[in-house]
């Protein structure tokens, strides 16, 4: 399970990391007038950029990130970039329907407190998840 909570911890913040060099060199954040639509872009970005590695290394960043050392099926690993993939555009629903359905103390709530939250555990809950799909168990136990 370890083996995959890094990994994929690892890919959010390396995408997170290139998403703010986009920016840096594009200002491609500052392009909406309102910034409270900014994670929902930030969000929407990421989701992008994993889609569109994927569609260059179909096992997806979390596999680039050292993946390739653990004996899992490819099918496995698709699974996992396709969740991640959905956990970003999830991310960016879940933040744009916060902020026009509840007031800015909860929405700032929600920014700074739940969505920090669910991405420190969204790898342990999808793991879990796809650990019981795939019955596979010497492949997640490891703690490489």
């Amino acid at each position: 399970m370890w083996v995959f909570y890094w990994r994929t911890l690892l890919s959010m913040v390396i995408s997170v990391m290139l998403i703010t060099l986009l920016h840096q060199v594009s200002g491609v954040l500052d392009l909406m007038s309102n910034t409270n639509y900014q994670p929902l872009m930030c969000w929407s970005l990421i989701a992008a950029l994993l889609l569109i590695i994927s569609l260059l290394q179909k096992n997806g960043l979390v596999y680039l990130v050292w993946g390739w050392k653990l004996a899992l099926k490819p099918s496995l690993w698709q699974q996992w970039n396709r969740a991640l993939i959905c956990f970003f555009i999830g991310l960016a629903v879940v933040s744009w329907l916060v902020y026009v359905t509840v007031s800015t103390p909860h929405w700032s709530f929600y920014k700074l407190y739940l969505q920090p939250t669910a991405m420190v555990l969204w790898p342990t809950v999808c793991g879990r998840f796809l650990r019981y799909r795939s019955h596979c168990g010497s492949g997640f136990t490891g703690a490489a």
